[in-house]
């Protein structure tokens, strides 16, 4: 495998770069952006297992018992997560996304530590990776690192602690950033510049993913918290995208009953599912204040970030709803 990096060729990569602004209809800041994002994943896609399994270590009596790596408790999964996901690893939502998403899921009774470790790893490995500095906010069970003074633009890696069994929710999936999935040879162009695609990551369900921006929403609106709603109109489109995939949509409306409520619901107040379903929630009905607060954000956000044409709004919300009703 090349060791060589993309942006050694400049020329190259201004090539590459402007092919893909045009391919897509995107910014070029854009694609520079998902490029340094990508490489990122790279970093982490070579220090991870394929499961992205993290176990105990090895100690001196486990040595001498003979046991292996394998035989040792597991600490917790690594999974990708988020819009990016969608995008980039299961080409469900063709957007463009600036941030990393991930789980880290715990079994039950596992030290709050595990997951700060596990973060740091992780984070540690795309500091290196990018030749960046990263600072990191938030809480035991949601964190956000900033990572800042490298050659890209600023890029941010958000963790969440899950704790429903990995198998569940998690699959693999092989990851490709936008200049591949422009390019005509991507398997060639990716051999040739890792860091581009190819590789695979565990990969955190659509279906999943769909509950979780489902109960965000729902959340926002509930308690009248319009700022941020409008901060997550790009939830609308992917839940668009998910609903009118058989599989995921499905999957989603199978689940989402059940997975509701031992999900990572993020930080401020908790509200429930309604009981009808998150299809009842204020944000998918016509002339609330957060349906329309929606409304108008995404007129002006979404074509900024979708590539191609996007679905009319109204299109958007009503095949969302469809994926939690009685």
């Amino acid at each position: 495998m090349s060791t060589r990096l993309l942006t050694d060729n400049p020329s190259a990569f201004k090539t590459l770069v402007d092919d893909t602004t045009s391919a897509t209809g995107l910014l070029r800041s854009q694609i520079v952006h998902d490029y340094w994002l990508m490489r990122g994943l790279s970093g982490i896609a070579a220090a991870l297992s394929e499961d992205g399994i993290f176990r105990a270590g090895l100690t001196n009596k486990d040595i001498k018992q003979g046991r292996t790596m394998e035989q040792l408790p597991i600490k917790g999964v690594w999974a990708f997560g988020g819009g990016t996901c969608l995008s980039a690893a299961w080409q469900v939502s063709p957007r463009w996304s600036q941030d990393i998403d991930a789980a880290i899921i715990q079994p039950p009774g596992s030290s709050k530590m595990s997951f700060k470790r596990i973060r740091a790893k992780v984070t540690d490995v795309v500091a290196d990776v990018l030749g960046a500095t990263g600072e990191t906010t938030g809480s035991s069970s949601i964190t956000h690192t900033y990572f800042t003074d490298y050659e890209g633009p600023g890029l941010k890696v958000d963790h969440v602690l899950e704790t429903l069994p990995a198998e569940q929710i998690t699959s693999s999936s092989q990851v490709a950033g936008l200049i591949a999935r422009c390019s005509d040879d991507p398997d060639s162009l990716c051999e040739e510049f890792p860091e581009l695609g190819g590789f695979v990551l565990p990969v955190i369900l659509p279906a999943y993913i769909a509950s979780n921006k489902l109960d965000a929403l729902h959340r926002l609106a509930a308690t009248e918290n319009t700022e941020k709603l409008r901060g997550r109109v790009r939830d609308i489109y992917d839940l668009y995208h998910i609903a009118n995939n058989k599989t995921h949509g499905d999957q989603c409306r199978e689940n989402v009953p059940e997975w509701w409520h031992q999900m990572n619901r993020g930080g401020g107040p908790l509200v429930d599912r309604p009981k009808d379903g998150y299809g009842a929630s204020p944000i998918f009905l016509p002339g609330s204040t957060a349906y329309e607060a929606l409304r108008s954000e995404y007129q002006g956000e979404i074509p900024r970030v979708a590539i191609g044409e996007p679905p009319p709004f109204e299109d958007a919300i009503d095949a969302a709803r469809t994926l939690d009703l009685p």
